[in-house]
Formats: C-alpha cells, structure tokens, sequence
C-alpha cells in the first residue's frame, strides 16, 4: 500500500542521513587550530607560536589571532595582508598597515601582532586557513604564516 511505501521510504531517508553525518565525523569541524611559519628563514620575523582565540571560532562572534614572533631585524612600517581561504577558495583578503596591529618600530627580539576580527553570523562551518604575510619599510618579506582554524556556529543569542 502507499502507506506502507511511504514508511520504507522515511526509513531509507533516515538511515541515508545516519549514514552521511557518521561518513563526517563532527569533531573536524572543531578541531584545534594549527599554524606553520612559511617564511623559510627569508623573513625578518620568524613565527614562534600562534594562539587563535576562542577555537574553535564561532559565527557571529568576535575572534583573536595573536601571532608571537621573533625579530631578527628592525622595522619602522609596513603592510599586512591577510588572505582567507575555505576548501582552497579564497573567500576575503584583506591588507592593513603592520603598525595597526603591533607597536612600531619593531627591534630585534619577541615582537606579537594582535588582530581581533568579528566573524559574521553568515559565515559557513568549516575548517579554514589564513596566509598571513608582510612586507617591511624596504618592502621585503617581514612575516609569513600559514594558520588552519575551524568556525562553528555560534551560540544563539539570550
């Protein structure tokens, strides 16, 4: 009968939606972040760490990236582009001068560069990465870093 139809089709609804969210496991979607300095040594700040905060990142909300370096050189200025990419697709870039993000001049020694940014609400779950890169007053290679994130829905607003 079409009502007996009907329930064998629900069940093989259900049992193909089981089976897609088992086959993406939902912990990728929050996994911790990562980074990676992609300077190779041609760079006058060399990445040391990278703390992404909160992280996972959560849609409409606001985000950190604290970027803690080693200074090899000095730098009076300079421009900061970050380009955003989700499956290999970039999907925003963004350039900024370096002193609007750390204290210049940077001498030789620890230096950070602290960037707070909102992530709007429409933004898509997913794992995400950032290839940070500068330039200095010379306008040769400053800073280079790689930095692989997840954004997750954010908490409904109370």
């Amino acid at each position: 009968s079409a009502l007996t139809m009907a329930a064998c089709f629900l069940a093989l609804l259900l049992l193909a939606i089981s089976e897609i969210s088992s086959a993406v496991p939902l912990t990728t979607l929050s996994s911790p972040s990562t980074w990676s300095d992609c300077g190779g040594g041609a760079t006058t700040l060399e990445v040391t760490n990278v703390i992404v905060s909160p992280d996972p990142v959560k849609s409409g909300q606001n985000f950190t990236l604290a970027v803690e370096c080693t200074s090899v050189g000095s730098i009076t200025t300079g421009d900061l582009t970050s380009k955003v990419y989700l499956a290999g697709v970039k999907v925003h870039t963004e350039t900024d001068p370096l002193c609007e993000k750390t204290t210049c001049p940077i001498s030789a020694g620890p230096a950070k560069i602290k960037t707070t940014s909102f992530m709007p609400s429409v933004t898509p779950p997913g794992w995400y990465e950032v290839r940070l890169s500068g330039a200095d007053q010379d306008e040769l290679p400053a800073i280079c870093a790689d930095i692989h994130f997840s954004v997750v829905i954010g908490d409904a607003p109370e």
